[in-house]
């Protein structure tokens, strides 16, 4: 008899988004298979400021995982892969193959060289096409890539079938049909898996289950931002956006060209190499980049451009610490001529738990500049910051296109009776599209927090969250009950601290304790990362 689960291995906290990864776990028989959906690390805001990384709970699973998924490239969904592998590798355990789309793969390769944590090719991944004659299994489990839009190229759902369960994980997905690099939402496919196969149970982003509007398509954002650059054609455009939003770099550079404009970079490290992965793999086309991008470094003597001339990219638009929007805010980076005519022009918006950081920012370039622009509005309103939503393509589809698009699909064409299970997002979020769901007439199964949840059985249970810092500073007399002394523990450059409910402290799965003739340095030590610990899991 077989039996499957699922376990929310990170994400889906409340007031989180990031640290995705999801556990599917079929029991057929004797035989059990383990598979990873994405492994991705938390945000940067002020946790993550202070922690070095914060990764989902992978600890337990370690050498019984047989493959991992990656529906995308972004951080939220690959990051921690390469804390997984060093884990596994230190404790010489299996690494499972990874599976994801050529694109993905490029975006971790790229990512393993630059965290020096892991050498690339020290794991076996592998690249899959989409659709069914691409389908391939991992044990029990048969997988097939669903082609979908993000804000990202190559980005994917898995549709995953058991002897007793069939899934889809949506991944970060929006119903935009005119993305030109990678793919479109496959609503062809989707159907003829809903008639011949069913659904069972939808894992579906919630991200933007709220905004009761239509997902702007790329191509009007490249209108919104044409008309926003030719309003301001006499004066600089300082704009920033995430590095992996390919489209969005073509569209940037269109409207550059399309008002005289030469497009330049400042900083930019990701946005070259993700570039040079579109060339290298033939996602790229010329007629969708008409002017090269230039590093801003790189225009001297008679390169160097009038600042009216220049549309220059930032990167850090989510206000990542050191990241060259933080550093140009901060008065860290300048751009040469730098006035306050310059117009900025944020082309992402805030991530759901980074309003402050971003509200920060905003005010701090709302006194560099005249004409500040950004995409949605904050809880609280700037100075002279003015909303352009015409600007902005999200990579994640609305409620409204839920409502009226994709749950009346299934309704539609399932022959299955289905569960929708919202991840990735904000409790607010997931509980907003529970009434959506359930206004279509769908079921639905909500929870705020990680646990595993029994398919068959309804079964909750609490996982956890790690937190993956560098070295922190420990008493030369702390000792696990392992016996693993400190001498070992300074050994690795980085930790996986975790609180359990009973507030014992483990490091890489092992306890950390103090003996009771040092209560100084647990006062001094032991609080202050308790204290940390607590902050990060977001402990009232």
């Amino acid at each position: 008899m077989s039996q499957t689960s699922l376990t929310l291995i990170g994400g889906n906290n409340p007031n989180q988004i990031g640290a995705n990864s999801m556990l599917l776990t079929c029991k057929d028989g004797q035989e059990e298979t383990n598979l990873l959906v994405d492994c991705g690390l938390m945000f940067s805001d002020k946790i993550s400021k202070e922690f070095d990384r914060i990764i989902p709970n992978f600890m337990p699973y370690l050498g019984k995982i047989d493959g991992i998924l990656l529906t995308h490239g972004h951080l939220d969904h690959i990051g921690a892969v390469v804390d997984f592998v060093r884990l596994a590798q230190e404790k010489k355990m299996y690494v499972p193959p990874i599976f994801g789309t050529p694109f993905t793969l490029g975006v971790l390769n790229e990512y393993a060289k630059k965290s020096n944590m892991v050498d690339p090719d020290s794991f076996d991944t592998y690249p899959i096409g989409t659709g069914k004659e691409n389908a391939f299994y991992v044990g029990s489990f048969k997988v097939e890539a669903l082609p979908v839009s993000h804000s990202i190229p190559d980005s994917v759902g898995f549709y995953v079938e058991t002897p007793s369960t069939h899934l889809l994980f949506s991944g970060d997905y929006k119903l935009t049909q005119d993305m030109k690099l990678g793919h479109v939402f496959d609503f062809d496919r989707l159907g003829e898996i809903l008639k011949t196969r069913g659904i069972d149970y939808f894992i579906d982003d919630s991200t933007r289950s709220g905004l009761q509007t239509d997902t702007l398509s790329e191509t009007k954002a490249l209108e919104g931002l044409t008309a926003l650059f030719e309003k301001h054609r006499n004066q600089r455009i300082v704009a920033t956006m995430i590095g992996t939003n390919m489209e969005r770099l073509s569209s940037f550079n269109k409207a550059a060209a399309a008002v005289g404009k030469k497009a330049v970079l400042l900083g930019g490290g990701a946005i070259l190499a993700n570039y040079e992965i579109l060339r290298r793999q033939e996602f790229y086309h010329p007629e969708d980049f008409p002017l090269p991008i230039i590093p801003l470094d790189r225009l001297k003597g008679k390169e160097t451009l009038a600042p009216e001339m220049q549309a220059v990219l930032v990167t850090g638009s989510h206000m990542e610490p050191d990241s060259f929007t933080d550093k140009l805010v901060n008065n860290r980076v300048c751009l040469p001529g730098e006035s306050k005519s310059d117009v900025f022009v944020n082309l992402q918006g805030y991530i759901p738990g980074n309003e402050k950081e971003y509200s920060l920012l905003m005010k701090k370039m709302s006194l560099k500049h005249k004409d500040i622009y950004m995409p949605k509005e904050l809880p609280e309103k700037i100075g002279n910051v003015q909303i352009n939503s015409q600007v902005y393509s999200s990579g994640h589809a609305s409620g409204k296109d839920k409502s009226e698009i994709l749950y009346p699909f299934f309704k539609e064409n399932n022959s299955r009776e289905m569960t929708v299970i919202p991840v990735h997002g904000t409790k607010e979020h997931i509980q907003t599209m529970r009434k959506r769901v359930v206004d279509a007439g769908l079921r639905v199964s909500v929870y705020p927090e990680s646990h595993v949840l029994d398919l068959s059985e309804n079964h909750l249970k609490d996982t956890g969250t790690e937190i993956r810092v560098k070295y922190i500073g420990v008493h030369e007399n702390v000792k696990d009950s392992y016996g693993k002394d400190r001498e070992e523990l300074n050994d690795a450059k980085y930790y996986a601290f975790q609180l359990s409910s009973n507030g014992k402290i483990f490091a890489d799965g092992m306890e950390l304790v103090y003996p009771d003739s040092h209560p100084k340095a647990e006062k001094n030590d032991l609080s202050r990362l308790v204290g940390r610990l607590k902050k990060a899991q977001h402990e009232k």
